[in-house]
Parts: structure tokens; C-alpha cells; sequence
């Protein structure tokens, strides 16, 4: 297989570290992170170290993920996620450059009593959940060569997250309060990493790929076949914890979303239908628990417990 040159922007979030690592299998991957070599505002910039590097694909893992915070800064919200995106794929549509981008489940409002299919249409609730539909939407406009892939409740032992903030409560006794009336499917970023690897064998061994003769603008939902609530994932999760690594002595009591002090809207379920990854490219995800018992075996293995923010 022909090894292809690759621009992977930002590597030091959950994804962009896992998908660094896998993939090295498909070719040369060249790297540029905002806390190493270069501001993301600088235009100009970005898009003179593309037009040199000349890769055959642009994998774009950085954005606001801060769901609470993301209207205090709305203006760098609103670059990261939705004009950054915008820019990268004009670069890339001029370029004849495969754009790779990440959204979120969230661009769904979660009154749907089934899961989420690609084509279903987006309502989102929150700024944070706009800014990311935004940038789809200008990946759409401006590029005719993509694939979007959204993305749900994901996890790793990097960057602050659900599990990372669990693990660390368990791990001192303290007691938690979850929630237990809101839906989706538990990712770990590996996962995400290794199927978004394998979808881009698929098409680079494609004809559609030869000649750099590029035509594919696809979205896909990345989960599990399953789902669960915070209450129950919390549960499962900490239980096997106790089981492999460590005994903690947490109390974990559920409560309603309700309940959570926030300062905006989530959806009730954001349960993503899969389907069609597994109809087109034969992928698919593990259950959530199978999942959890990777992430831990994973944990033990690195013979460490700290989590790397």
C-alpha cells in the first residue's frame, strides 16, 4: 500500500494522541499543535505550512469541548470549532486535500425516542453544541472533499473527562452524584483512533483515491452498538476498577439531570445509530462495557494511575 503523507492538527487532545500513534500504519504523519509550534489564528501561516507539506490528508482533532465554559469566550469558541474548520477546508478544497473532521452526538436536541442517524436533521442546544454544527456545516460548504465523523461521550486516560474526574474522586473515598436519566454511548478515544484509521485505509485503497482523483463527502456516526446512562456506566466502571487496579469505597447515588447544576441545556439522549459505518466499511465499535475493560486493562498495563491533563 502506497504510504500517504498526513497533517494531523493537534495531537495532545484524547484523539489527536491516539490517532498519532495509529496512524504511523498508513504513512508519514506530520504534526502541528498549538502548544508546540503555531497559533491556529495565524492564517496565514496555516495555510503556507500546508501548501509546503502538500498532504494528501488534513485530520483536524482540535476544538472547545468545555460545554459549560464555551460562551465565555464566544468569539475563540466560535474560531476553534466552527471559522477554523471553515479555513481548513478551503485549504483543502483548493488543494484537492481529504479534510477529516470530528463533531459531536450533541449537534442533536435529544427529544428523538430513536437513535440518531446521519441525515436526521441537528438542533442543537447550547453554544457549545452550535459552534460544532457550524463548523460542519462550513466543512460542508466550503469542501468537496470530506468526512465528518461524529463522536460521543468520549474518554481516555488523557485530558480532563468524565472518567479521568470519576477515577480521581474514587481513588480518594469521595462519594458521587450522577446522573441517571441521560442516554448515550461511552467512548474510549482508542477506539475512535482505530476505526477512523481503518475508514481511511478503506478509501485510500479505493479507486476514488488514485490519481489523487478525490471524491468523497460523507458523515459518520462513530459508537458502540449499545448505550447507557452516567448512573450505570459510573457503576460498571467502578466495579471493575475495584476488580483489576485498585479497591475504593465511593458511594455512587443517582440523581436527574435535573438535578445537575448547569448553566446550559444538554440533550436527554444523544444515542448515535452506527449503521451505516457498518453497512459501508464493514467497522463497528465493541459494546461500552468491552470498551471500559480495554480502557483498564490498558490503565493497569501503564503500571500507572495518573492522568495526564
Amino acid at each position: 500500500m502506497k504510504k500517504w503523507k498526513i497533517l494531523l492538527v493537534g495531537s495532545k487532545g484524547q484523539i489527536g494522541w491516539e490517532l498519532n500513534r495509529t496512524l504511523q500504519y498508513l504513512g508519514e504523519v506530520f504534526v502541528i499543535n498549538r502548544e508546540v509550534n503555531l497559533e491556529f489564528s495565524d492564517e496565514t501561516k496555516i495555510r503556507s505550512i500546508i501548501k509546503d507539506l502538500k498532504p494528501n490528508i488534513i485530520i483536524n482533532t482540535i476544538a472547545v469541548t468545555d460545554v459549560e465554559n464555551a460562551g465565555n469566550d464566544l468569539p475563540n469558541t466560535m474560531y476553534i470549532n466552527s471559522l477554523f474548520p471553515k479555513l481548513l477546508a478551503e485549504i483543502s478544497n483548493q488543494l484537492n486535500i481529504l479534510l477529516v473532521h470530528f463533531s459531536t452526538d450533541s449537534v442533536f436536541d435529544g427529544s428523538s425516542e430513536k437513535k440518531y442517524k446521519e441525515f436526521d436533521q441537528p438542533n442543537p442546544l447550547n453554544l457549545y453544541s452550535h459552534s460544532k454544527l457550524e463548523g460542519e456545516r462550513m466543512i460542508q460548504k466550503n469542501c468537496n472533499c470530506f468526512i465528518i465523523f461524529r463522536i460521543t461521550w468520549i474518554y481516555s486516560i488523557r485530558r480532563k473527562n468524565f472518567v479521568t474526574s470519576i477515577l480521581q474522586k474514587a481513588i480518594l473515598n469521595q462519594d458521587l452524584l450522577i446522573v441517571n436519566d441521560q442516554l448515550g454511548s461511552p467512548t474510549w478515544a482508542r477506539c475512535i483512533a482505530e476505526v477512523t484509521t481503518l475508514a481511511l485505509k478503506y478509501f485510500l485503497t479505493n479507486s476514488i483515491f488514485k490519481n489523487r482523483q478525490i471524491n468523497i463527502s460523507k458523515i459518520y456516526h462513530i459508537s458502540s452498538p449499545d448505550f447507557t446512562n452516567w448512573f450505570d456506566f459510573t457503576k460498571y466502571l467502578i466495579s471493575e476498577y475495584n476488580k483489576k487496579i485498585f479497591d475504593t469505597r465511593s458511594i455512587i447515588t443517582p440523581i436527574s439531570i435535573r438535578d445537575l447544576p448547569s448553566k446550559v441545556k444538554r440533550p436527554v439522549s444523544s444515542i448515535l445509530d452506527s449503521s451505516l459505518l457498518n453497512d459501508e466499511l464493514n467497522l463497528s465499535l465493541p459494546s461500552w462495557k468491552s470498551q471500559v475493560n480495554f480502557f483498564l486493562d490498558d490503565l493497569f498495563a501503564s503500571k500507572s494511575q495518573s492522568f495526564k491533563f
